[in-house]
């Protein structure tokens, strides 16, 4: 567990102990969920008294591990570069790995509640310290477009965040570069990312609308997929192939270009084969 960070267990609870609350405390406890939390850099032993499924009262004990990290791995969803794209007044998640390394030592630390970095200006991103996630830091993006930068407070790493307007979209593509073919008779999500003066958007869940120009090869719907892709990506097109060939079509930002629409082509190969 991280220092400074939650973590939560699930047992039958009675009551729980730490033997040393320097290295770990029990930091709360409801109903079966146990929360510890990392205080300080050590191991100790946590101990629960629970009751089984027939009344009998039992007790047990795990050894766990506290450290303070001094790694953070932070990136963008859509981009492998240090600055990333988003819209205004959007919920997105920016993904994280917290670890511990000194010399050959490499230990991933886990826990929630723990934020090591700072953002200016502070009023561009807004943190979600509700969310209990483990591999991502929830935020929301300011109201008006603006430029902010994520700082860690533990190492070197930073990310730049650019904010724009809807109507600063001027394109899209798919998510990746490959992998755009679908079989005659069957349907195959694809996802759409806009794009600003070339670039993905991460997570720009933007009004848009598709219009298919070759009916006879292929059928283009506007859909979201469901999970936790929808809430936190961009938008998708389901495409069902009817006839081997080029399946085109358009995809429109109603309110990119200003306000005029964006516009763009894409298309997916229709196969009788993989």
């Amino acid at each position: 567990i991280a220092v400074g960070a939650k973590l939560d267990l699930e047992v039958e609870l009675l009551e729980a102990t730490t033997e040393d609350p320097s290295v770990l405390k029990v930091a709360g406890k409801l109903g079966n969920k146990l929360t510890l939390e990392g205080v300080g850099d050590g191991t100790t032993d946590v101990s629960v008294e629970a009751k089984t499924k027939t009344g009998e009262t039992v007790s047990d004990w795990i050894t766990m591990r506290a450290r303070k990290p001094n790694v953070l791995k932070a990136r963008h969803t859509c981009s492998q570069e240090a600055e990333g794209f988003y819209l205004v007044g959007h919920d997105i998640v920016v993904g994280f790995d917290l670890r511990y390394e000194q010399g050959s030592v490499k230990e991933p630390v886990i826990g929630y509640g723990y934020y090591p970095f700072t953002v200016q200006p502070a009023a561009a991103l807004t943190l979600d310290q509700v969310s209990k996630d483990q591999q991502r830091f929830h935020f929301k993006t300011a109201a008006t477009a603006q430029t902010a930068t994520l700082t860690s407070t533990i190492d070197a790493t930073t990310l730049s965040f650019r904010i724009f307007e809807e109507g600063a979209i001027d394109g899209a593509s798919f998510d990746t570069d490959v992998g755009h073919k679908v079989l005659v008779a069957t349907d195959g999500l694809f996802q759409v990312v806009p794009t600003i003066a070339g670039k993905p958007v991460c997570q720009g869940r933007a009004a848009m609308s598709v219009e298919v120009l070759t009916a006879a090869v292929c059928g283009v719907e506007n859909t979201l997929a469901t999970g936790e892709d929808a809430a936190s990506e961009n938008r998708w097109i389901k495409v069902n192939g009817k006839t081997v060939g080029t399946c085109n079509f358009t995809v429109t930002f109603p309110k990119g270009a200003g306000g005029a629409g964006a516009t763009a082509q894409l298309s997916v190969e229709v196969v009788d084969t993989h």
